[in-house]
C-alpha cells in the first residue's frame, strides 16, 4: 500500500487526530466518496436509459432470445477464424 501526504487546515487536523485509527477513518471517506460518485454515475446513466426512446419488457423470453443471438453470433466468429 502506497502512502499519500495531504495537508489539512488546522480546525480538521485537530479533529482527526482524536480519532483512534486517522488513516482507516481518511481510507473510509475516500471509500465513500467513491461510492457516492459511482452512484450519480450509474444515476445518469440510468437516467440516459431511460430517455433513450420506448421501453422493452425483460423477461424469461427476451433473454433466451437474447442468448440465442450471443450464441449464434459466437458461432458465426469461431467459423470466421
Amino acid at each position: 500500500m502506497k502512502e499519500v501526504s495531504v495537508s489539512l487546515p488546522d480546525e480538521i487536523l485537530e479533529r482527526i487526530e482524536k480519532i483512534e485509527k486517522p488513516s482507516d477513518y481518511l481510507r473510509n471517506l475516500v471509500y465513500s466518496d467513491l461510492l457516492i460518485r459511482g452512484n450519480e454515475d450509474l444515476d445518469a446513466q440510468l437516467e440516459k436509459g431511460l430517455q433513450s426512446g420506448d421501453s422493452i419488457e425483460v423477461d424469461a423470453s427476451y433473454w433466451e432470445r437474447k442468448k440465442a443471438s450471443l450464441a449464434a453470433k459466437h458461432d458465426l466468429e469461431e467459423h470466421a477464424s
